[in-house]
């Protein structure tokens, strides 16, 4: 058996441990050694009790430096000559919502991967945009993130960490680490990969990631989801998914053995505050007047429109349920 930690960040403004959390642990105990949970801020007693039933340690530190230095803190109290004994450093973090698929699949295609020292989930392409001063070079994302032996127990390893800059806002804890890690390495000489390769909807001018969720799915048996495609928070674009959140929602509870009501619990205690209904609904009488007014920005305002539409949907099921 591959010998793998899993090192697994979590923050929770109010320190809950929502089961979502709790089954994505369980479902990589078969295919971990050993779990350590960071927790970045505090953990209530029953967010503790519920880790020390699926975790081997758990390391409550100040709440900075974001994920990066939650990784790194972790890292660095199993030492770096302890971690090379490992044959697979796994980096995750409570962004996700899964696995939606079993995660076998993942790791008999990855182990089958023997030329690869570094791989995860997805790549992000090279694009125009910048955080924190660095430019996006194509570049594995850092939710999932796993180095083989041949870099852990390189010494570029150590010097990525020591290097690693602490960063004090979002766009650095993107450009610090996400955008530097898979650079630096292949740099280095080593190759890196992912399990899903989604460059077929590169071509599209969407966020793929929040855009073609239900693609991923439901056409890629993509094993996880992102959190905050159902937070409801900011530009309702943002949150669209073609094929639509509902039906996403429809298919993971009829095709999969993915439990819906681990998200509904944490949407609605994380997110529900923070929806405006009757401001939803608003925003879709405005982009139907809007569509018929400006003829040039049809499609525009059409897309917002069924986005609203959408939205006010998903918001009704998610006051119903659990």
């Amino acid at each position: 058996m591959t010998k793998r930690l899993l090192i697994f960040f979590l923050y929770d403004k109010d320190g809950i441990v929502d089961d979502y959390a709790i089954y994505f642990l369980n479902s990589m105990r078969q295919f971990c050694s050993e779990i350590m949970v960071v927790v970045n801020g505090f953990l209530s007693e029953e967010g503790k009790s519920k880790l020390n039933e699926c975790s081997n340690q758990i390391l409550i530190r100040e709440n900075k430096g974001f994920d990066s230095y939650a990784y790194k803190t972790g890292i660095e109290s199993y030492g770096y000559e302890k971690i090379k004994e490992y044959d697979e450093l796994i980096l995750a973090n409570f962004t996700m919502f899964g696995p939606i698929f079993p995660l076998n699949e993942m790791f008999e295609k990855m182990d089958n991967k023997k030329y690869i020292d570094l791989w995860g989930i997805t790549k992000h392409p090279s694009t125009d945009n910048v955080f924190a001063g660095i430019k996006v070079k194509e570049h594995i994302q850092s939710n999932f993130l796993v180095f083989r032996k041949s870099i852990l127990s390189d010494d570029s390893f150590k010097e990525f960490w020591t290097s690693l800059k602490q960063p004090t806002t979002y766009e650095e804890a993107v450009g610090f680490y996400e955008l530097r890690a898979t650079d630096y390495f292949e740099k280095r000489g080593f190759k890196s990969d992912c399990y899903i390769n989604l460059g077929k909807y590169f071509n599209n001018s969407e966020d793929i990631y929040f855009y073609y969720t239900y693609d991923q799915v439901k056409n890629d048996r993509i094993p996880f989801i992102k959190r905050r495609i159902f937070s409801v928070k900011k530009d309702i674009l943002e949150h669209n998914i073609k094929g639509g959140i509902v039906n996403l929602l429809n298919y993971l509870e009829e095709k999969t053995n993915y439990n819906v009501n681990l998200i509904y619990n944490n949407v609605k205690r994380c997110y529900l505050n923070n929806i405006n209904v009757k401001n939803t609904k608003n925003q879709y009488i405005k982009y139907k007047i809007k569509q018929f007014i400006i003829p040039l920005k049809w499609n525009h305002y059409a897309q917002k429109q069924a986005c609203a539409k959408e939205m006010s949907k998903f918001i009704e099921i998610l006051k119903d349920k659990v």
